[in-house]
């Protein structure tokens, strides 16, 4: 819980993965595989969205599909197929994988480093197929590296991360892979919780997942909405606290 955890909208991220997967797919002389990492469940939101602007359904493994089959069903089965080869005999250039597979996230997080060499071994399994990879990593934790530590990992990275920025993404790439790290998050945003006290208008807010559990870091969350409680009840309580222990109550 902190200000600078203010995402995009969710749609608006969605439909910025799906539109640049399209490009991503027309927009080169190569045969490209898109892959997009999401959990066992969750952000179906973007696999809908990605195989109606590209116009393909999306490739899911038989564990993921199962799960989409009980908790979708029927509106899954009009973007994810088992199959890699298409009605038309075409080879189906999007497929999803889960994030275990892709990379991990550094210590600490808020930087999401790719699998590189997991990526080209992949991509030199699938050579018959695809000569390109490019991978979509949808997740509120992401971070903008530093150029040492760019240099560093040998990739190529091109960031859109400014205020005037409508998607802070990064586009990382190593030969012939391209990884996208997207902040999409079903998570609330820091101003989305906030609304949501000043809607509550509790008497109180009280933090349960506290970084470092110090006093310090407990009385920060308590003020990033100190002037959404109500306070006219916390008066009310202060006063009675002064009160005659008779039982008598302001």
């Amino acid at each position: 819980c902190n200000p600078k955890h203010t995402l995009p909208s969710q749609d608006d991220c969605v439909e910025f993965i799906a539109t640049q997967a399209a490009q991503e797919l027309v927009n080169t002389t190569c045969k490209t595989l898109i892959l997009i990492a999401t959990y066992t469940i969750g952000k179906e939101r973007i696999l809908s969205r990605v195989a109606d602007v590209c116009g393909h359904r999306i490739c899911i493994d038989e564990r993921k599909y199962r799960v989409l089959q009980t908790a979708l069903a029927p509106e899954g089965d009009a973007f994810m197929t088992k199959h890699f080869t298409q009605s038309d005999g075409s080879d189906t250039p999007i497929w999803h994988i889960s994030w275990g597979k892709l990379g991990v996230f550094a210590p600490g997080g808020w930087e999401f480093r790719a699998d590189y060499p997991w990526l080209h071994q992949q991509l030199e399994k699938e050579a018959d197929r695809f000569d390109r990879i490019v991978a979509f990593v949808p997740t509120g934790w992401t971070y903008a590296i530093g150029k040492q530590q760019r240099n560093a990992r040998d990739v190529d990275r091109a960031e859109t991360m400014g205020p005037n920025a409508a998607i802070p993404y990064a586009r990382e790439a190593k030969g012939n892979v391209v990884v996208y790290t997207v902040p999409y998050s079903e998570h609330s945003s820091f101003p989305e919780l906030r609304a949501f006290v000043k809607n509550l208008h509790p008497r109180k807010v009280i933090p349960t997942v506290v970084p470092g559990n110090t006093r310090a870091a407990r009385r920060r969350l308590e003020e990033y909405f100190g002037d959404l409680v109500d306070e006219a009840w916390n008066r009310r309580e202060f006063v009675s606290s002064f009160a005659p222990s008779t039982g008598y109550t302001l």
